[in-house]
């Protein structure tokens, strides 16, 4: 038993350590594009976006995220129901997330990617809570899979928009926001999120119990 839990332990730290080291390789080689394709002010306005949205997300899902983890690694839990009060975070913070557009069109540097801000907030929240899902189901290769998937992606799409198409910062945010949807599809089907679907189920004590160990993060 104990023979089989350390080769599970190598293995999954194997499976991180590859994942990591590509995806940092990866995001290493997209700077000196992002520095040749934006000004200064326009990759100030990118960063800006998405630092907005980094802080932004957890909060508006209770960083439900780390409980749907947590909470699915017990052995007699049901995951119908984590899965739901999760997909139930995802629809609020959708919701709540329209407020963003107003707000952010307040300031004239960010006016026109309001829209893109609040949906890079929405693909952001439904990319970590779906991945948060594969770790807690102990599907760590997908997990890592997913994790190289959006960044070659946001590579692949940077270049796209950036290169050959000269979108400019729409196109940096575009590029972030399918990158994480398509990494989101990946998620919900590595995790057999699309087949749980017919048999969720709200639990309001569950809820709470995530909730109260989550909003604390």
């Amino acid at each position: 038993m104990s023979g089989n839990r350390a080769k599970y332990l190598v293995d999954n730290t194997l499976v991180f350590a590859v994942s990591n080291f590509g995806t940092k390789l990866i995001s290493f080689f997209l700077v000196p594009l992002y520095t040749y394709t934006l000004t200064v002010s326009d990759y100030g306005v990118a960063d800006l976006v998405t630092t907005v949205v980094f802080v932004l997300a957890p909060i508006l899902t209770l960083d439900l995220s780390d409980s749907v983890m947590r909470f699915s690694l017990d052995k007699e839990c049901d995951h119908n129901r984590i899965l739901t009060v999760g997909l139930i975070a995802l629809l609020f913070a959708s919701l709540a997330g329209l407020l963003m557009i107003p707000v952010v069109s307040r300031f004239a540097s960010l006016r026109e990617y309001a829209l893109l801000a609040y949906l890079y907030c929405v693909a952001s929240a439904t990319s970590s809570m779906l991945q948060a899902f594969l770790r807690g189901l102990e599907l760590l290769r997908a997990f890592a899979v997913s994790n190289i998937l959006c960044t070659a992606l946001t590579a692949g799409l940077n270049i796209l928009f950036l290169v050959v198409l000269h979108y400019g910062v729409a196109g940096y945010l575009s590029a972030y926001i399918l990158a994480l949807f398509l990494t989101s599809v990946y998620s919900a089907v590595a995790g057999g999120v699309f087949g749980r679907l017919r048999n969720l189920s709200f639990d309001k004590a569950l809820f709470f119990q995530m909730a109260k160990y989550s909003v604390i993060l």
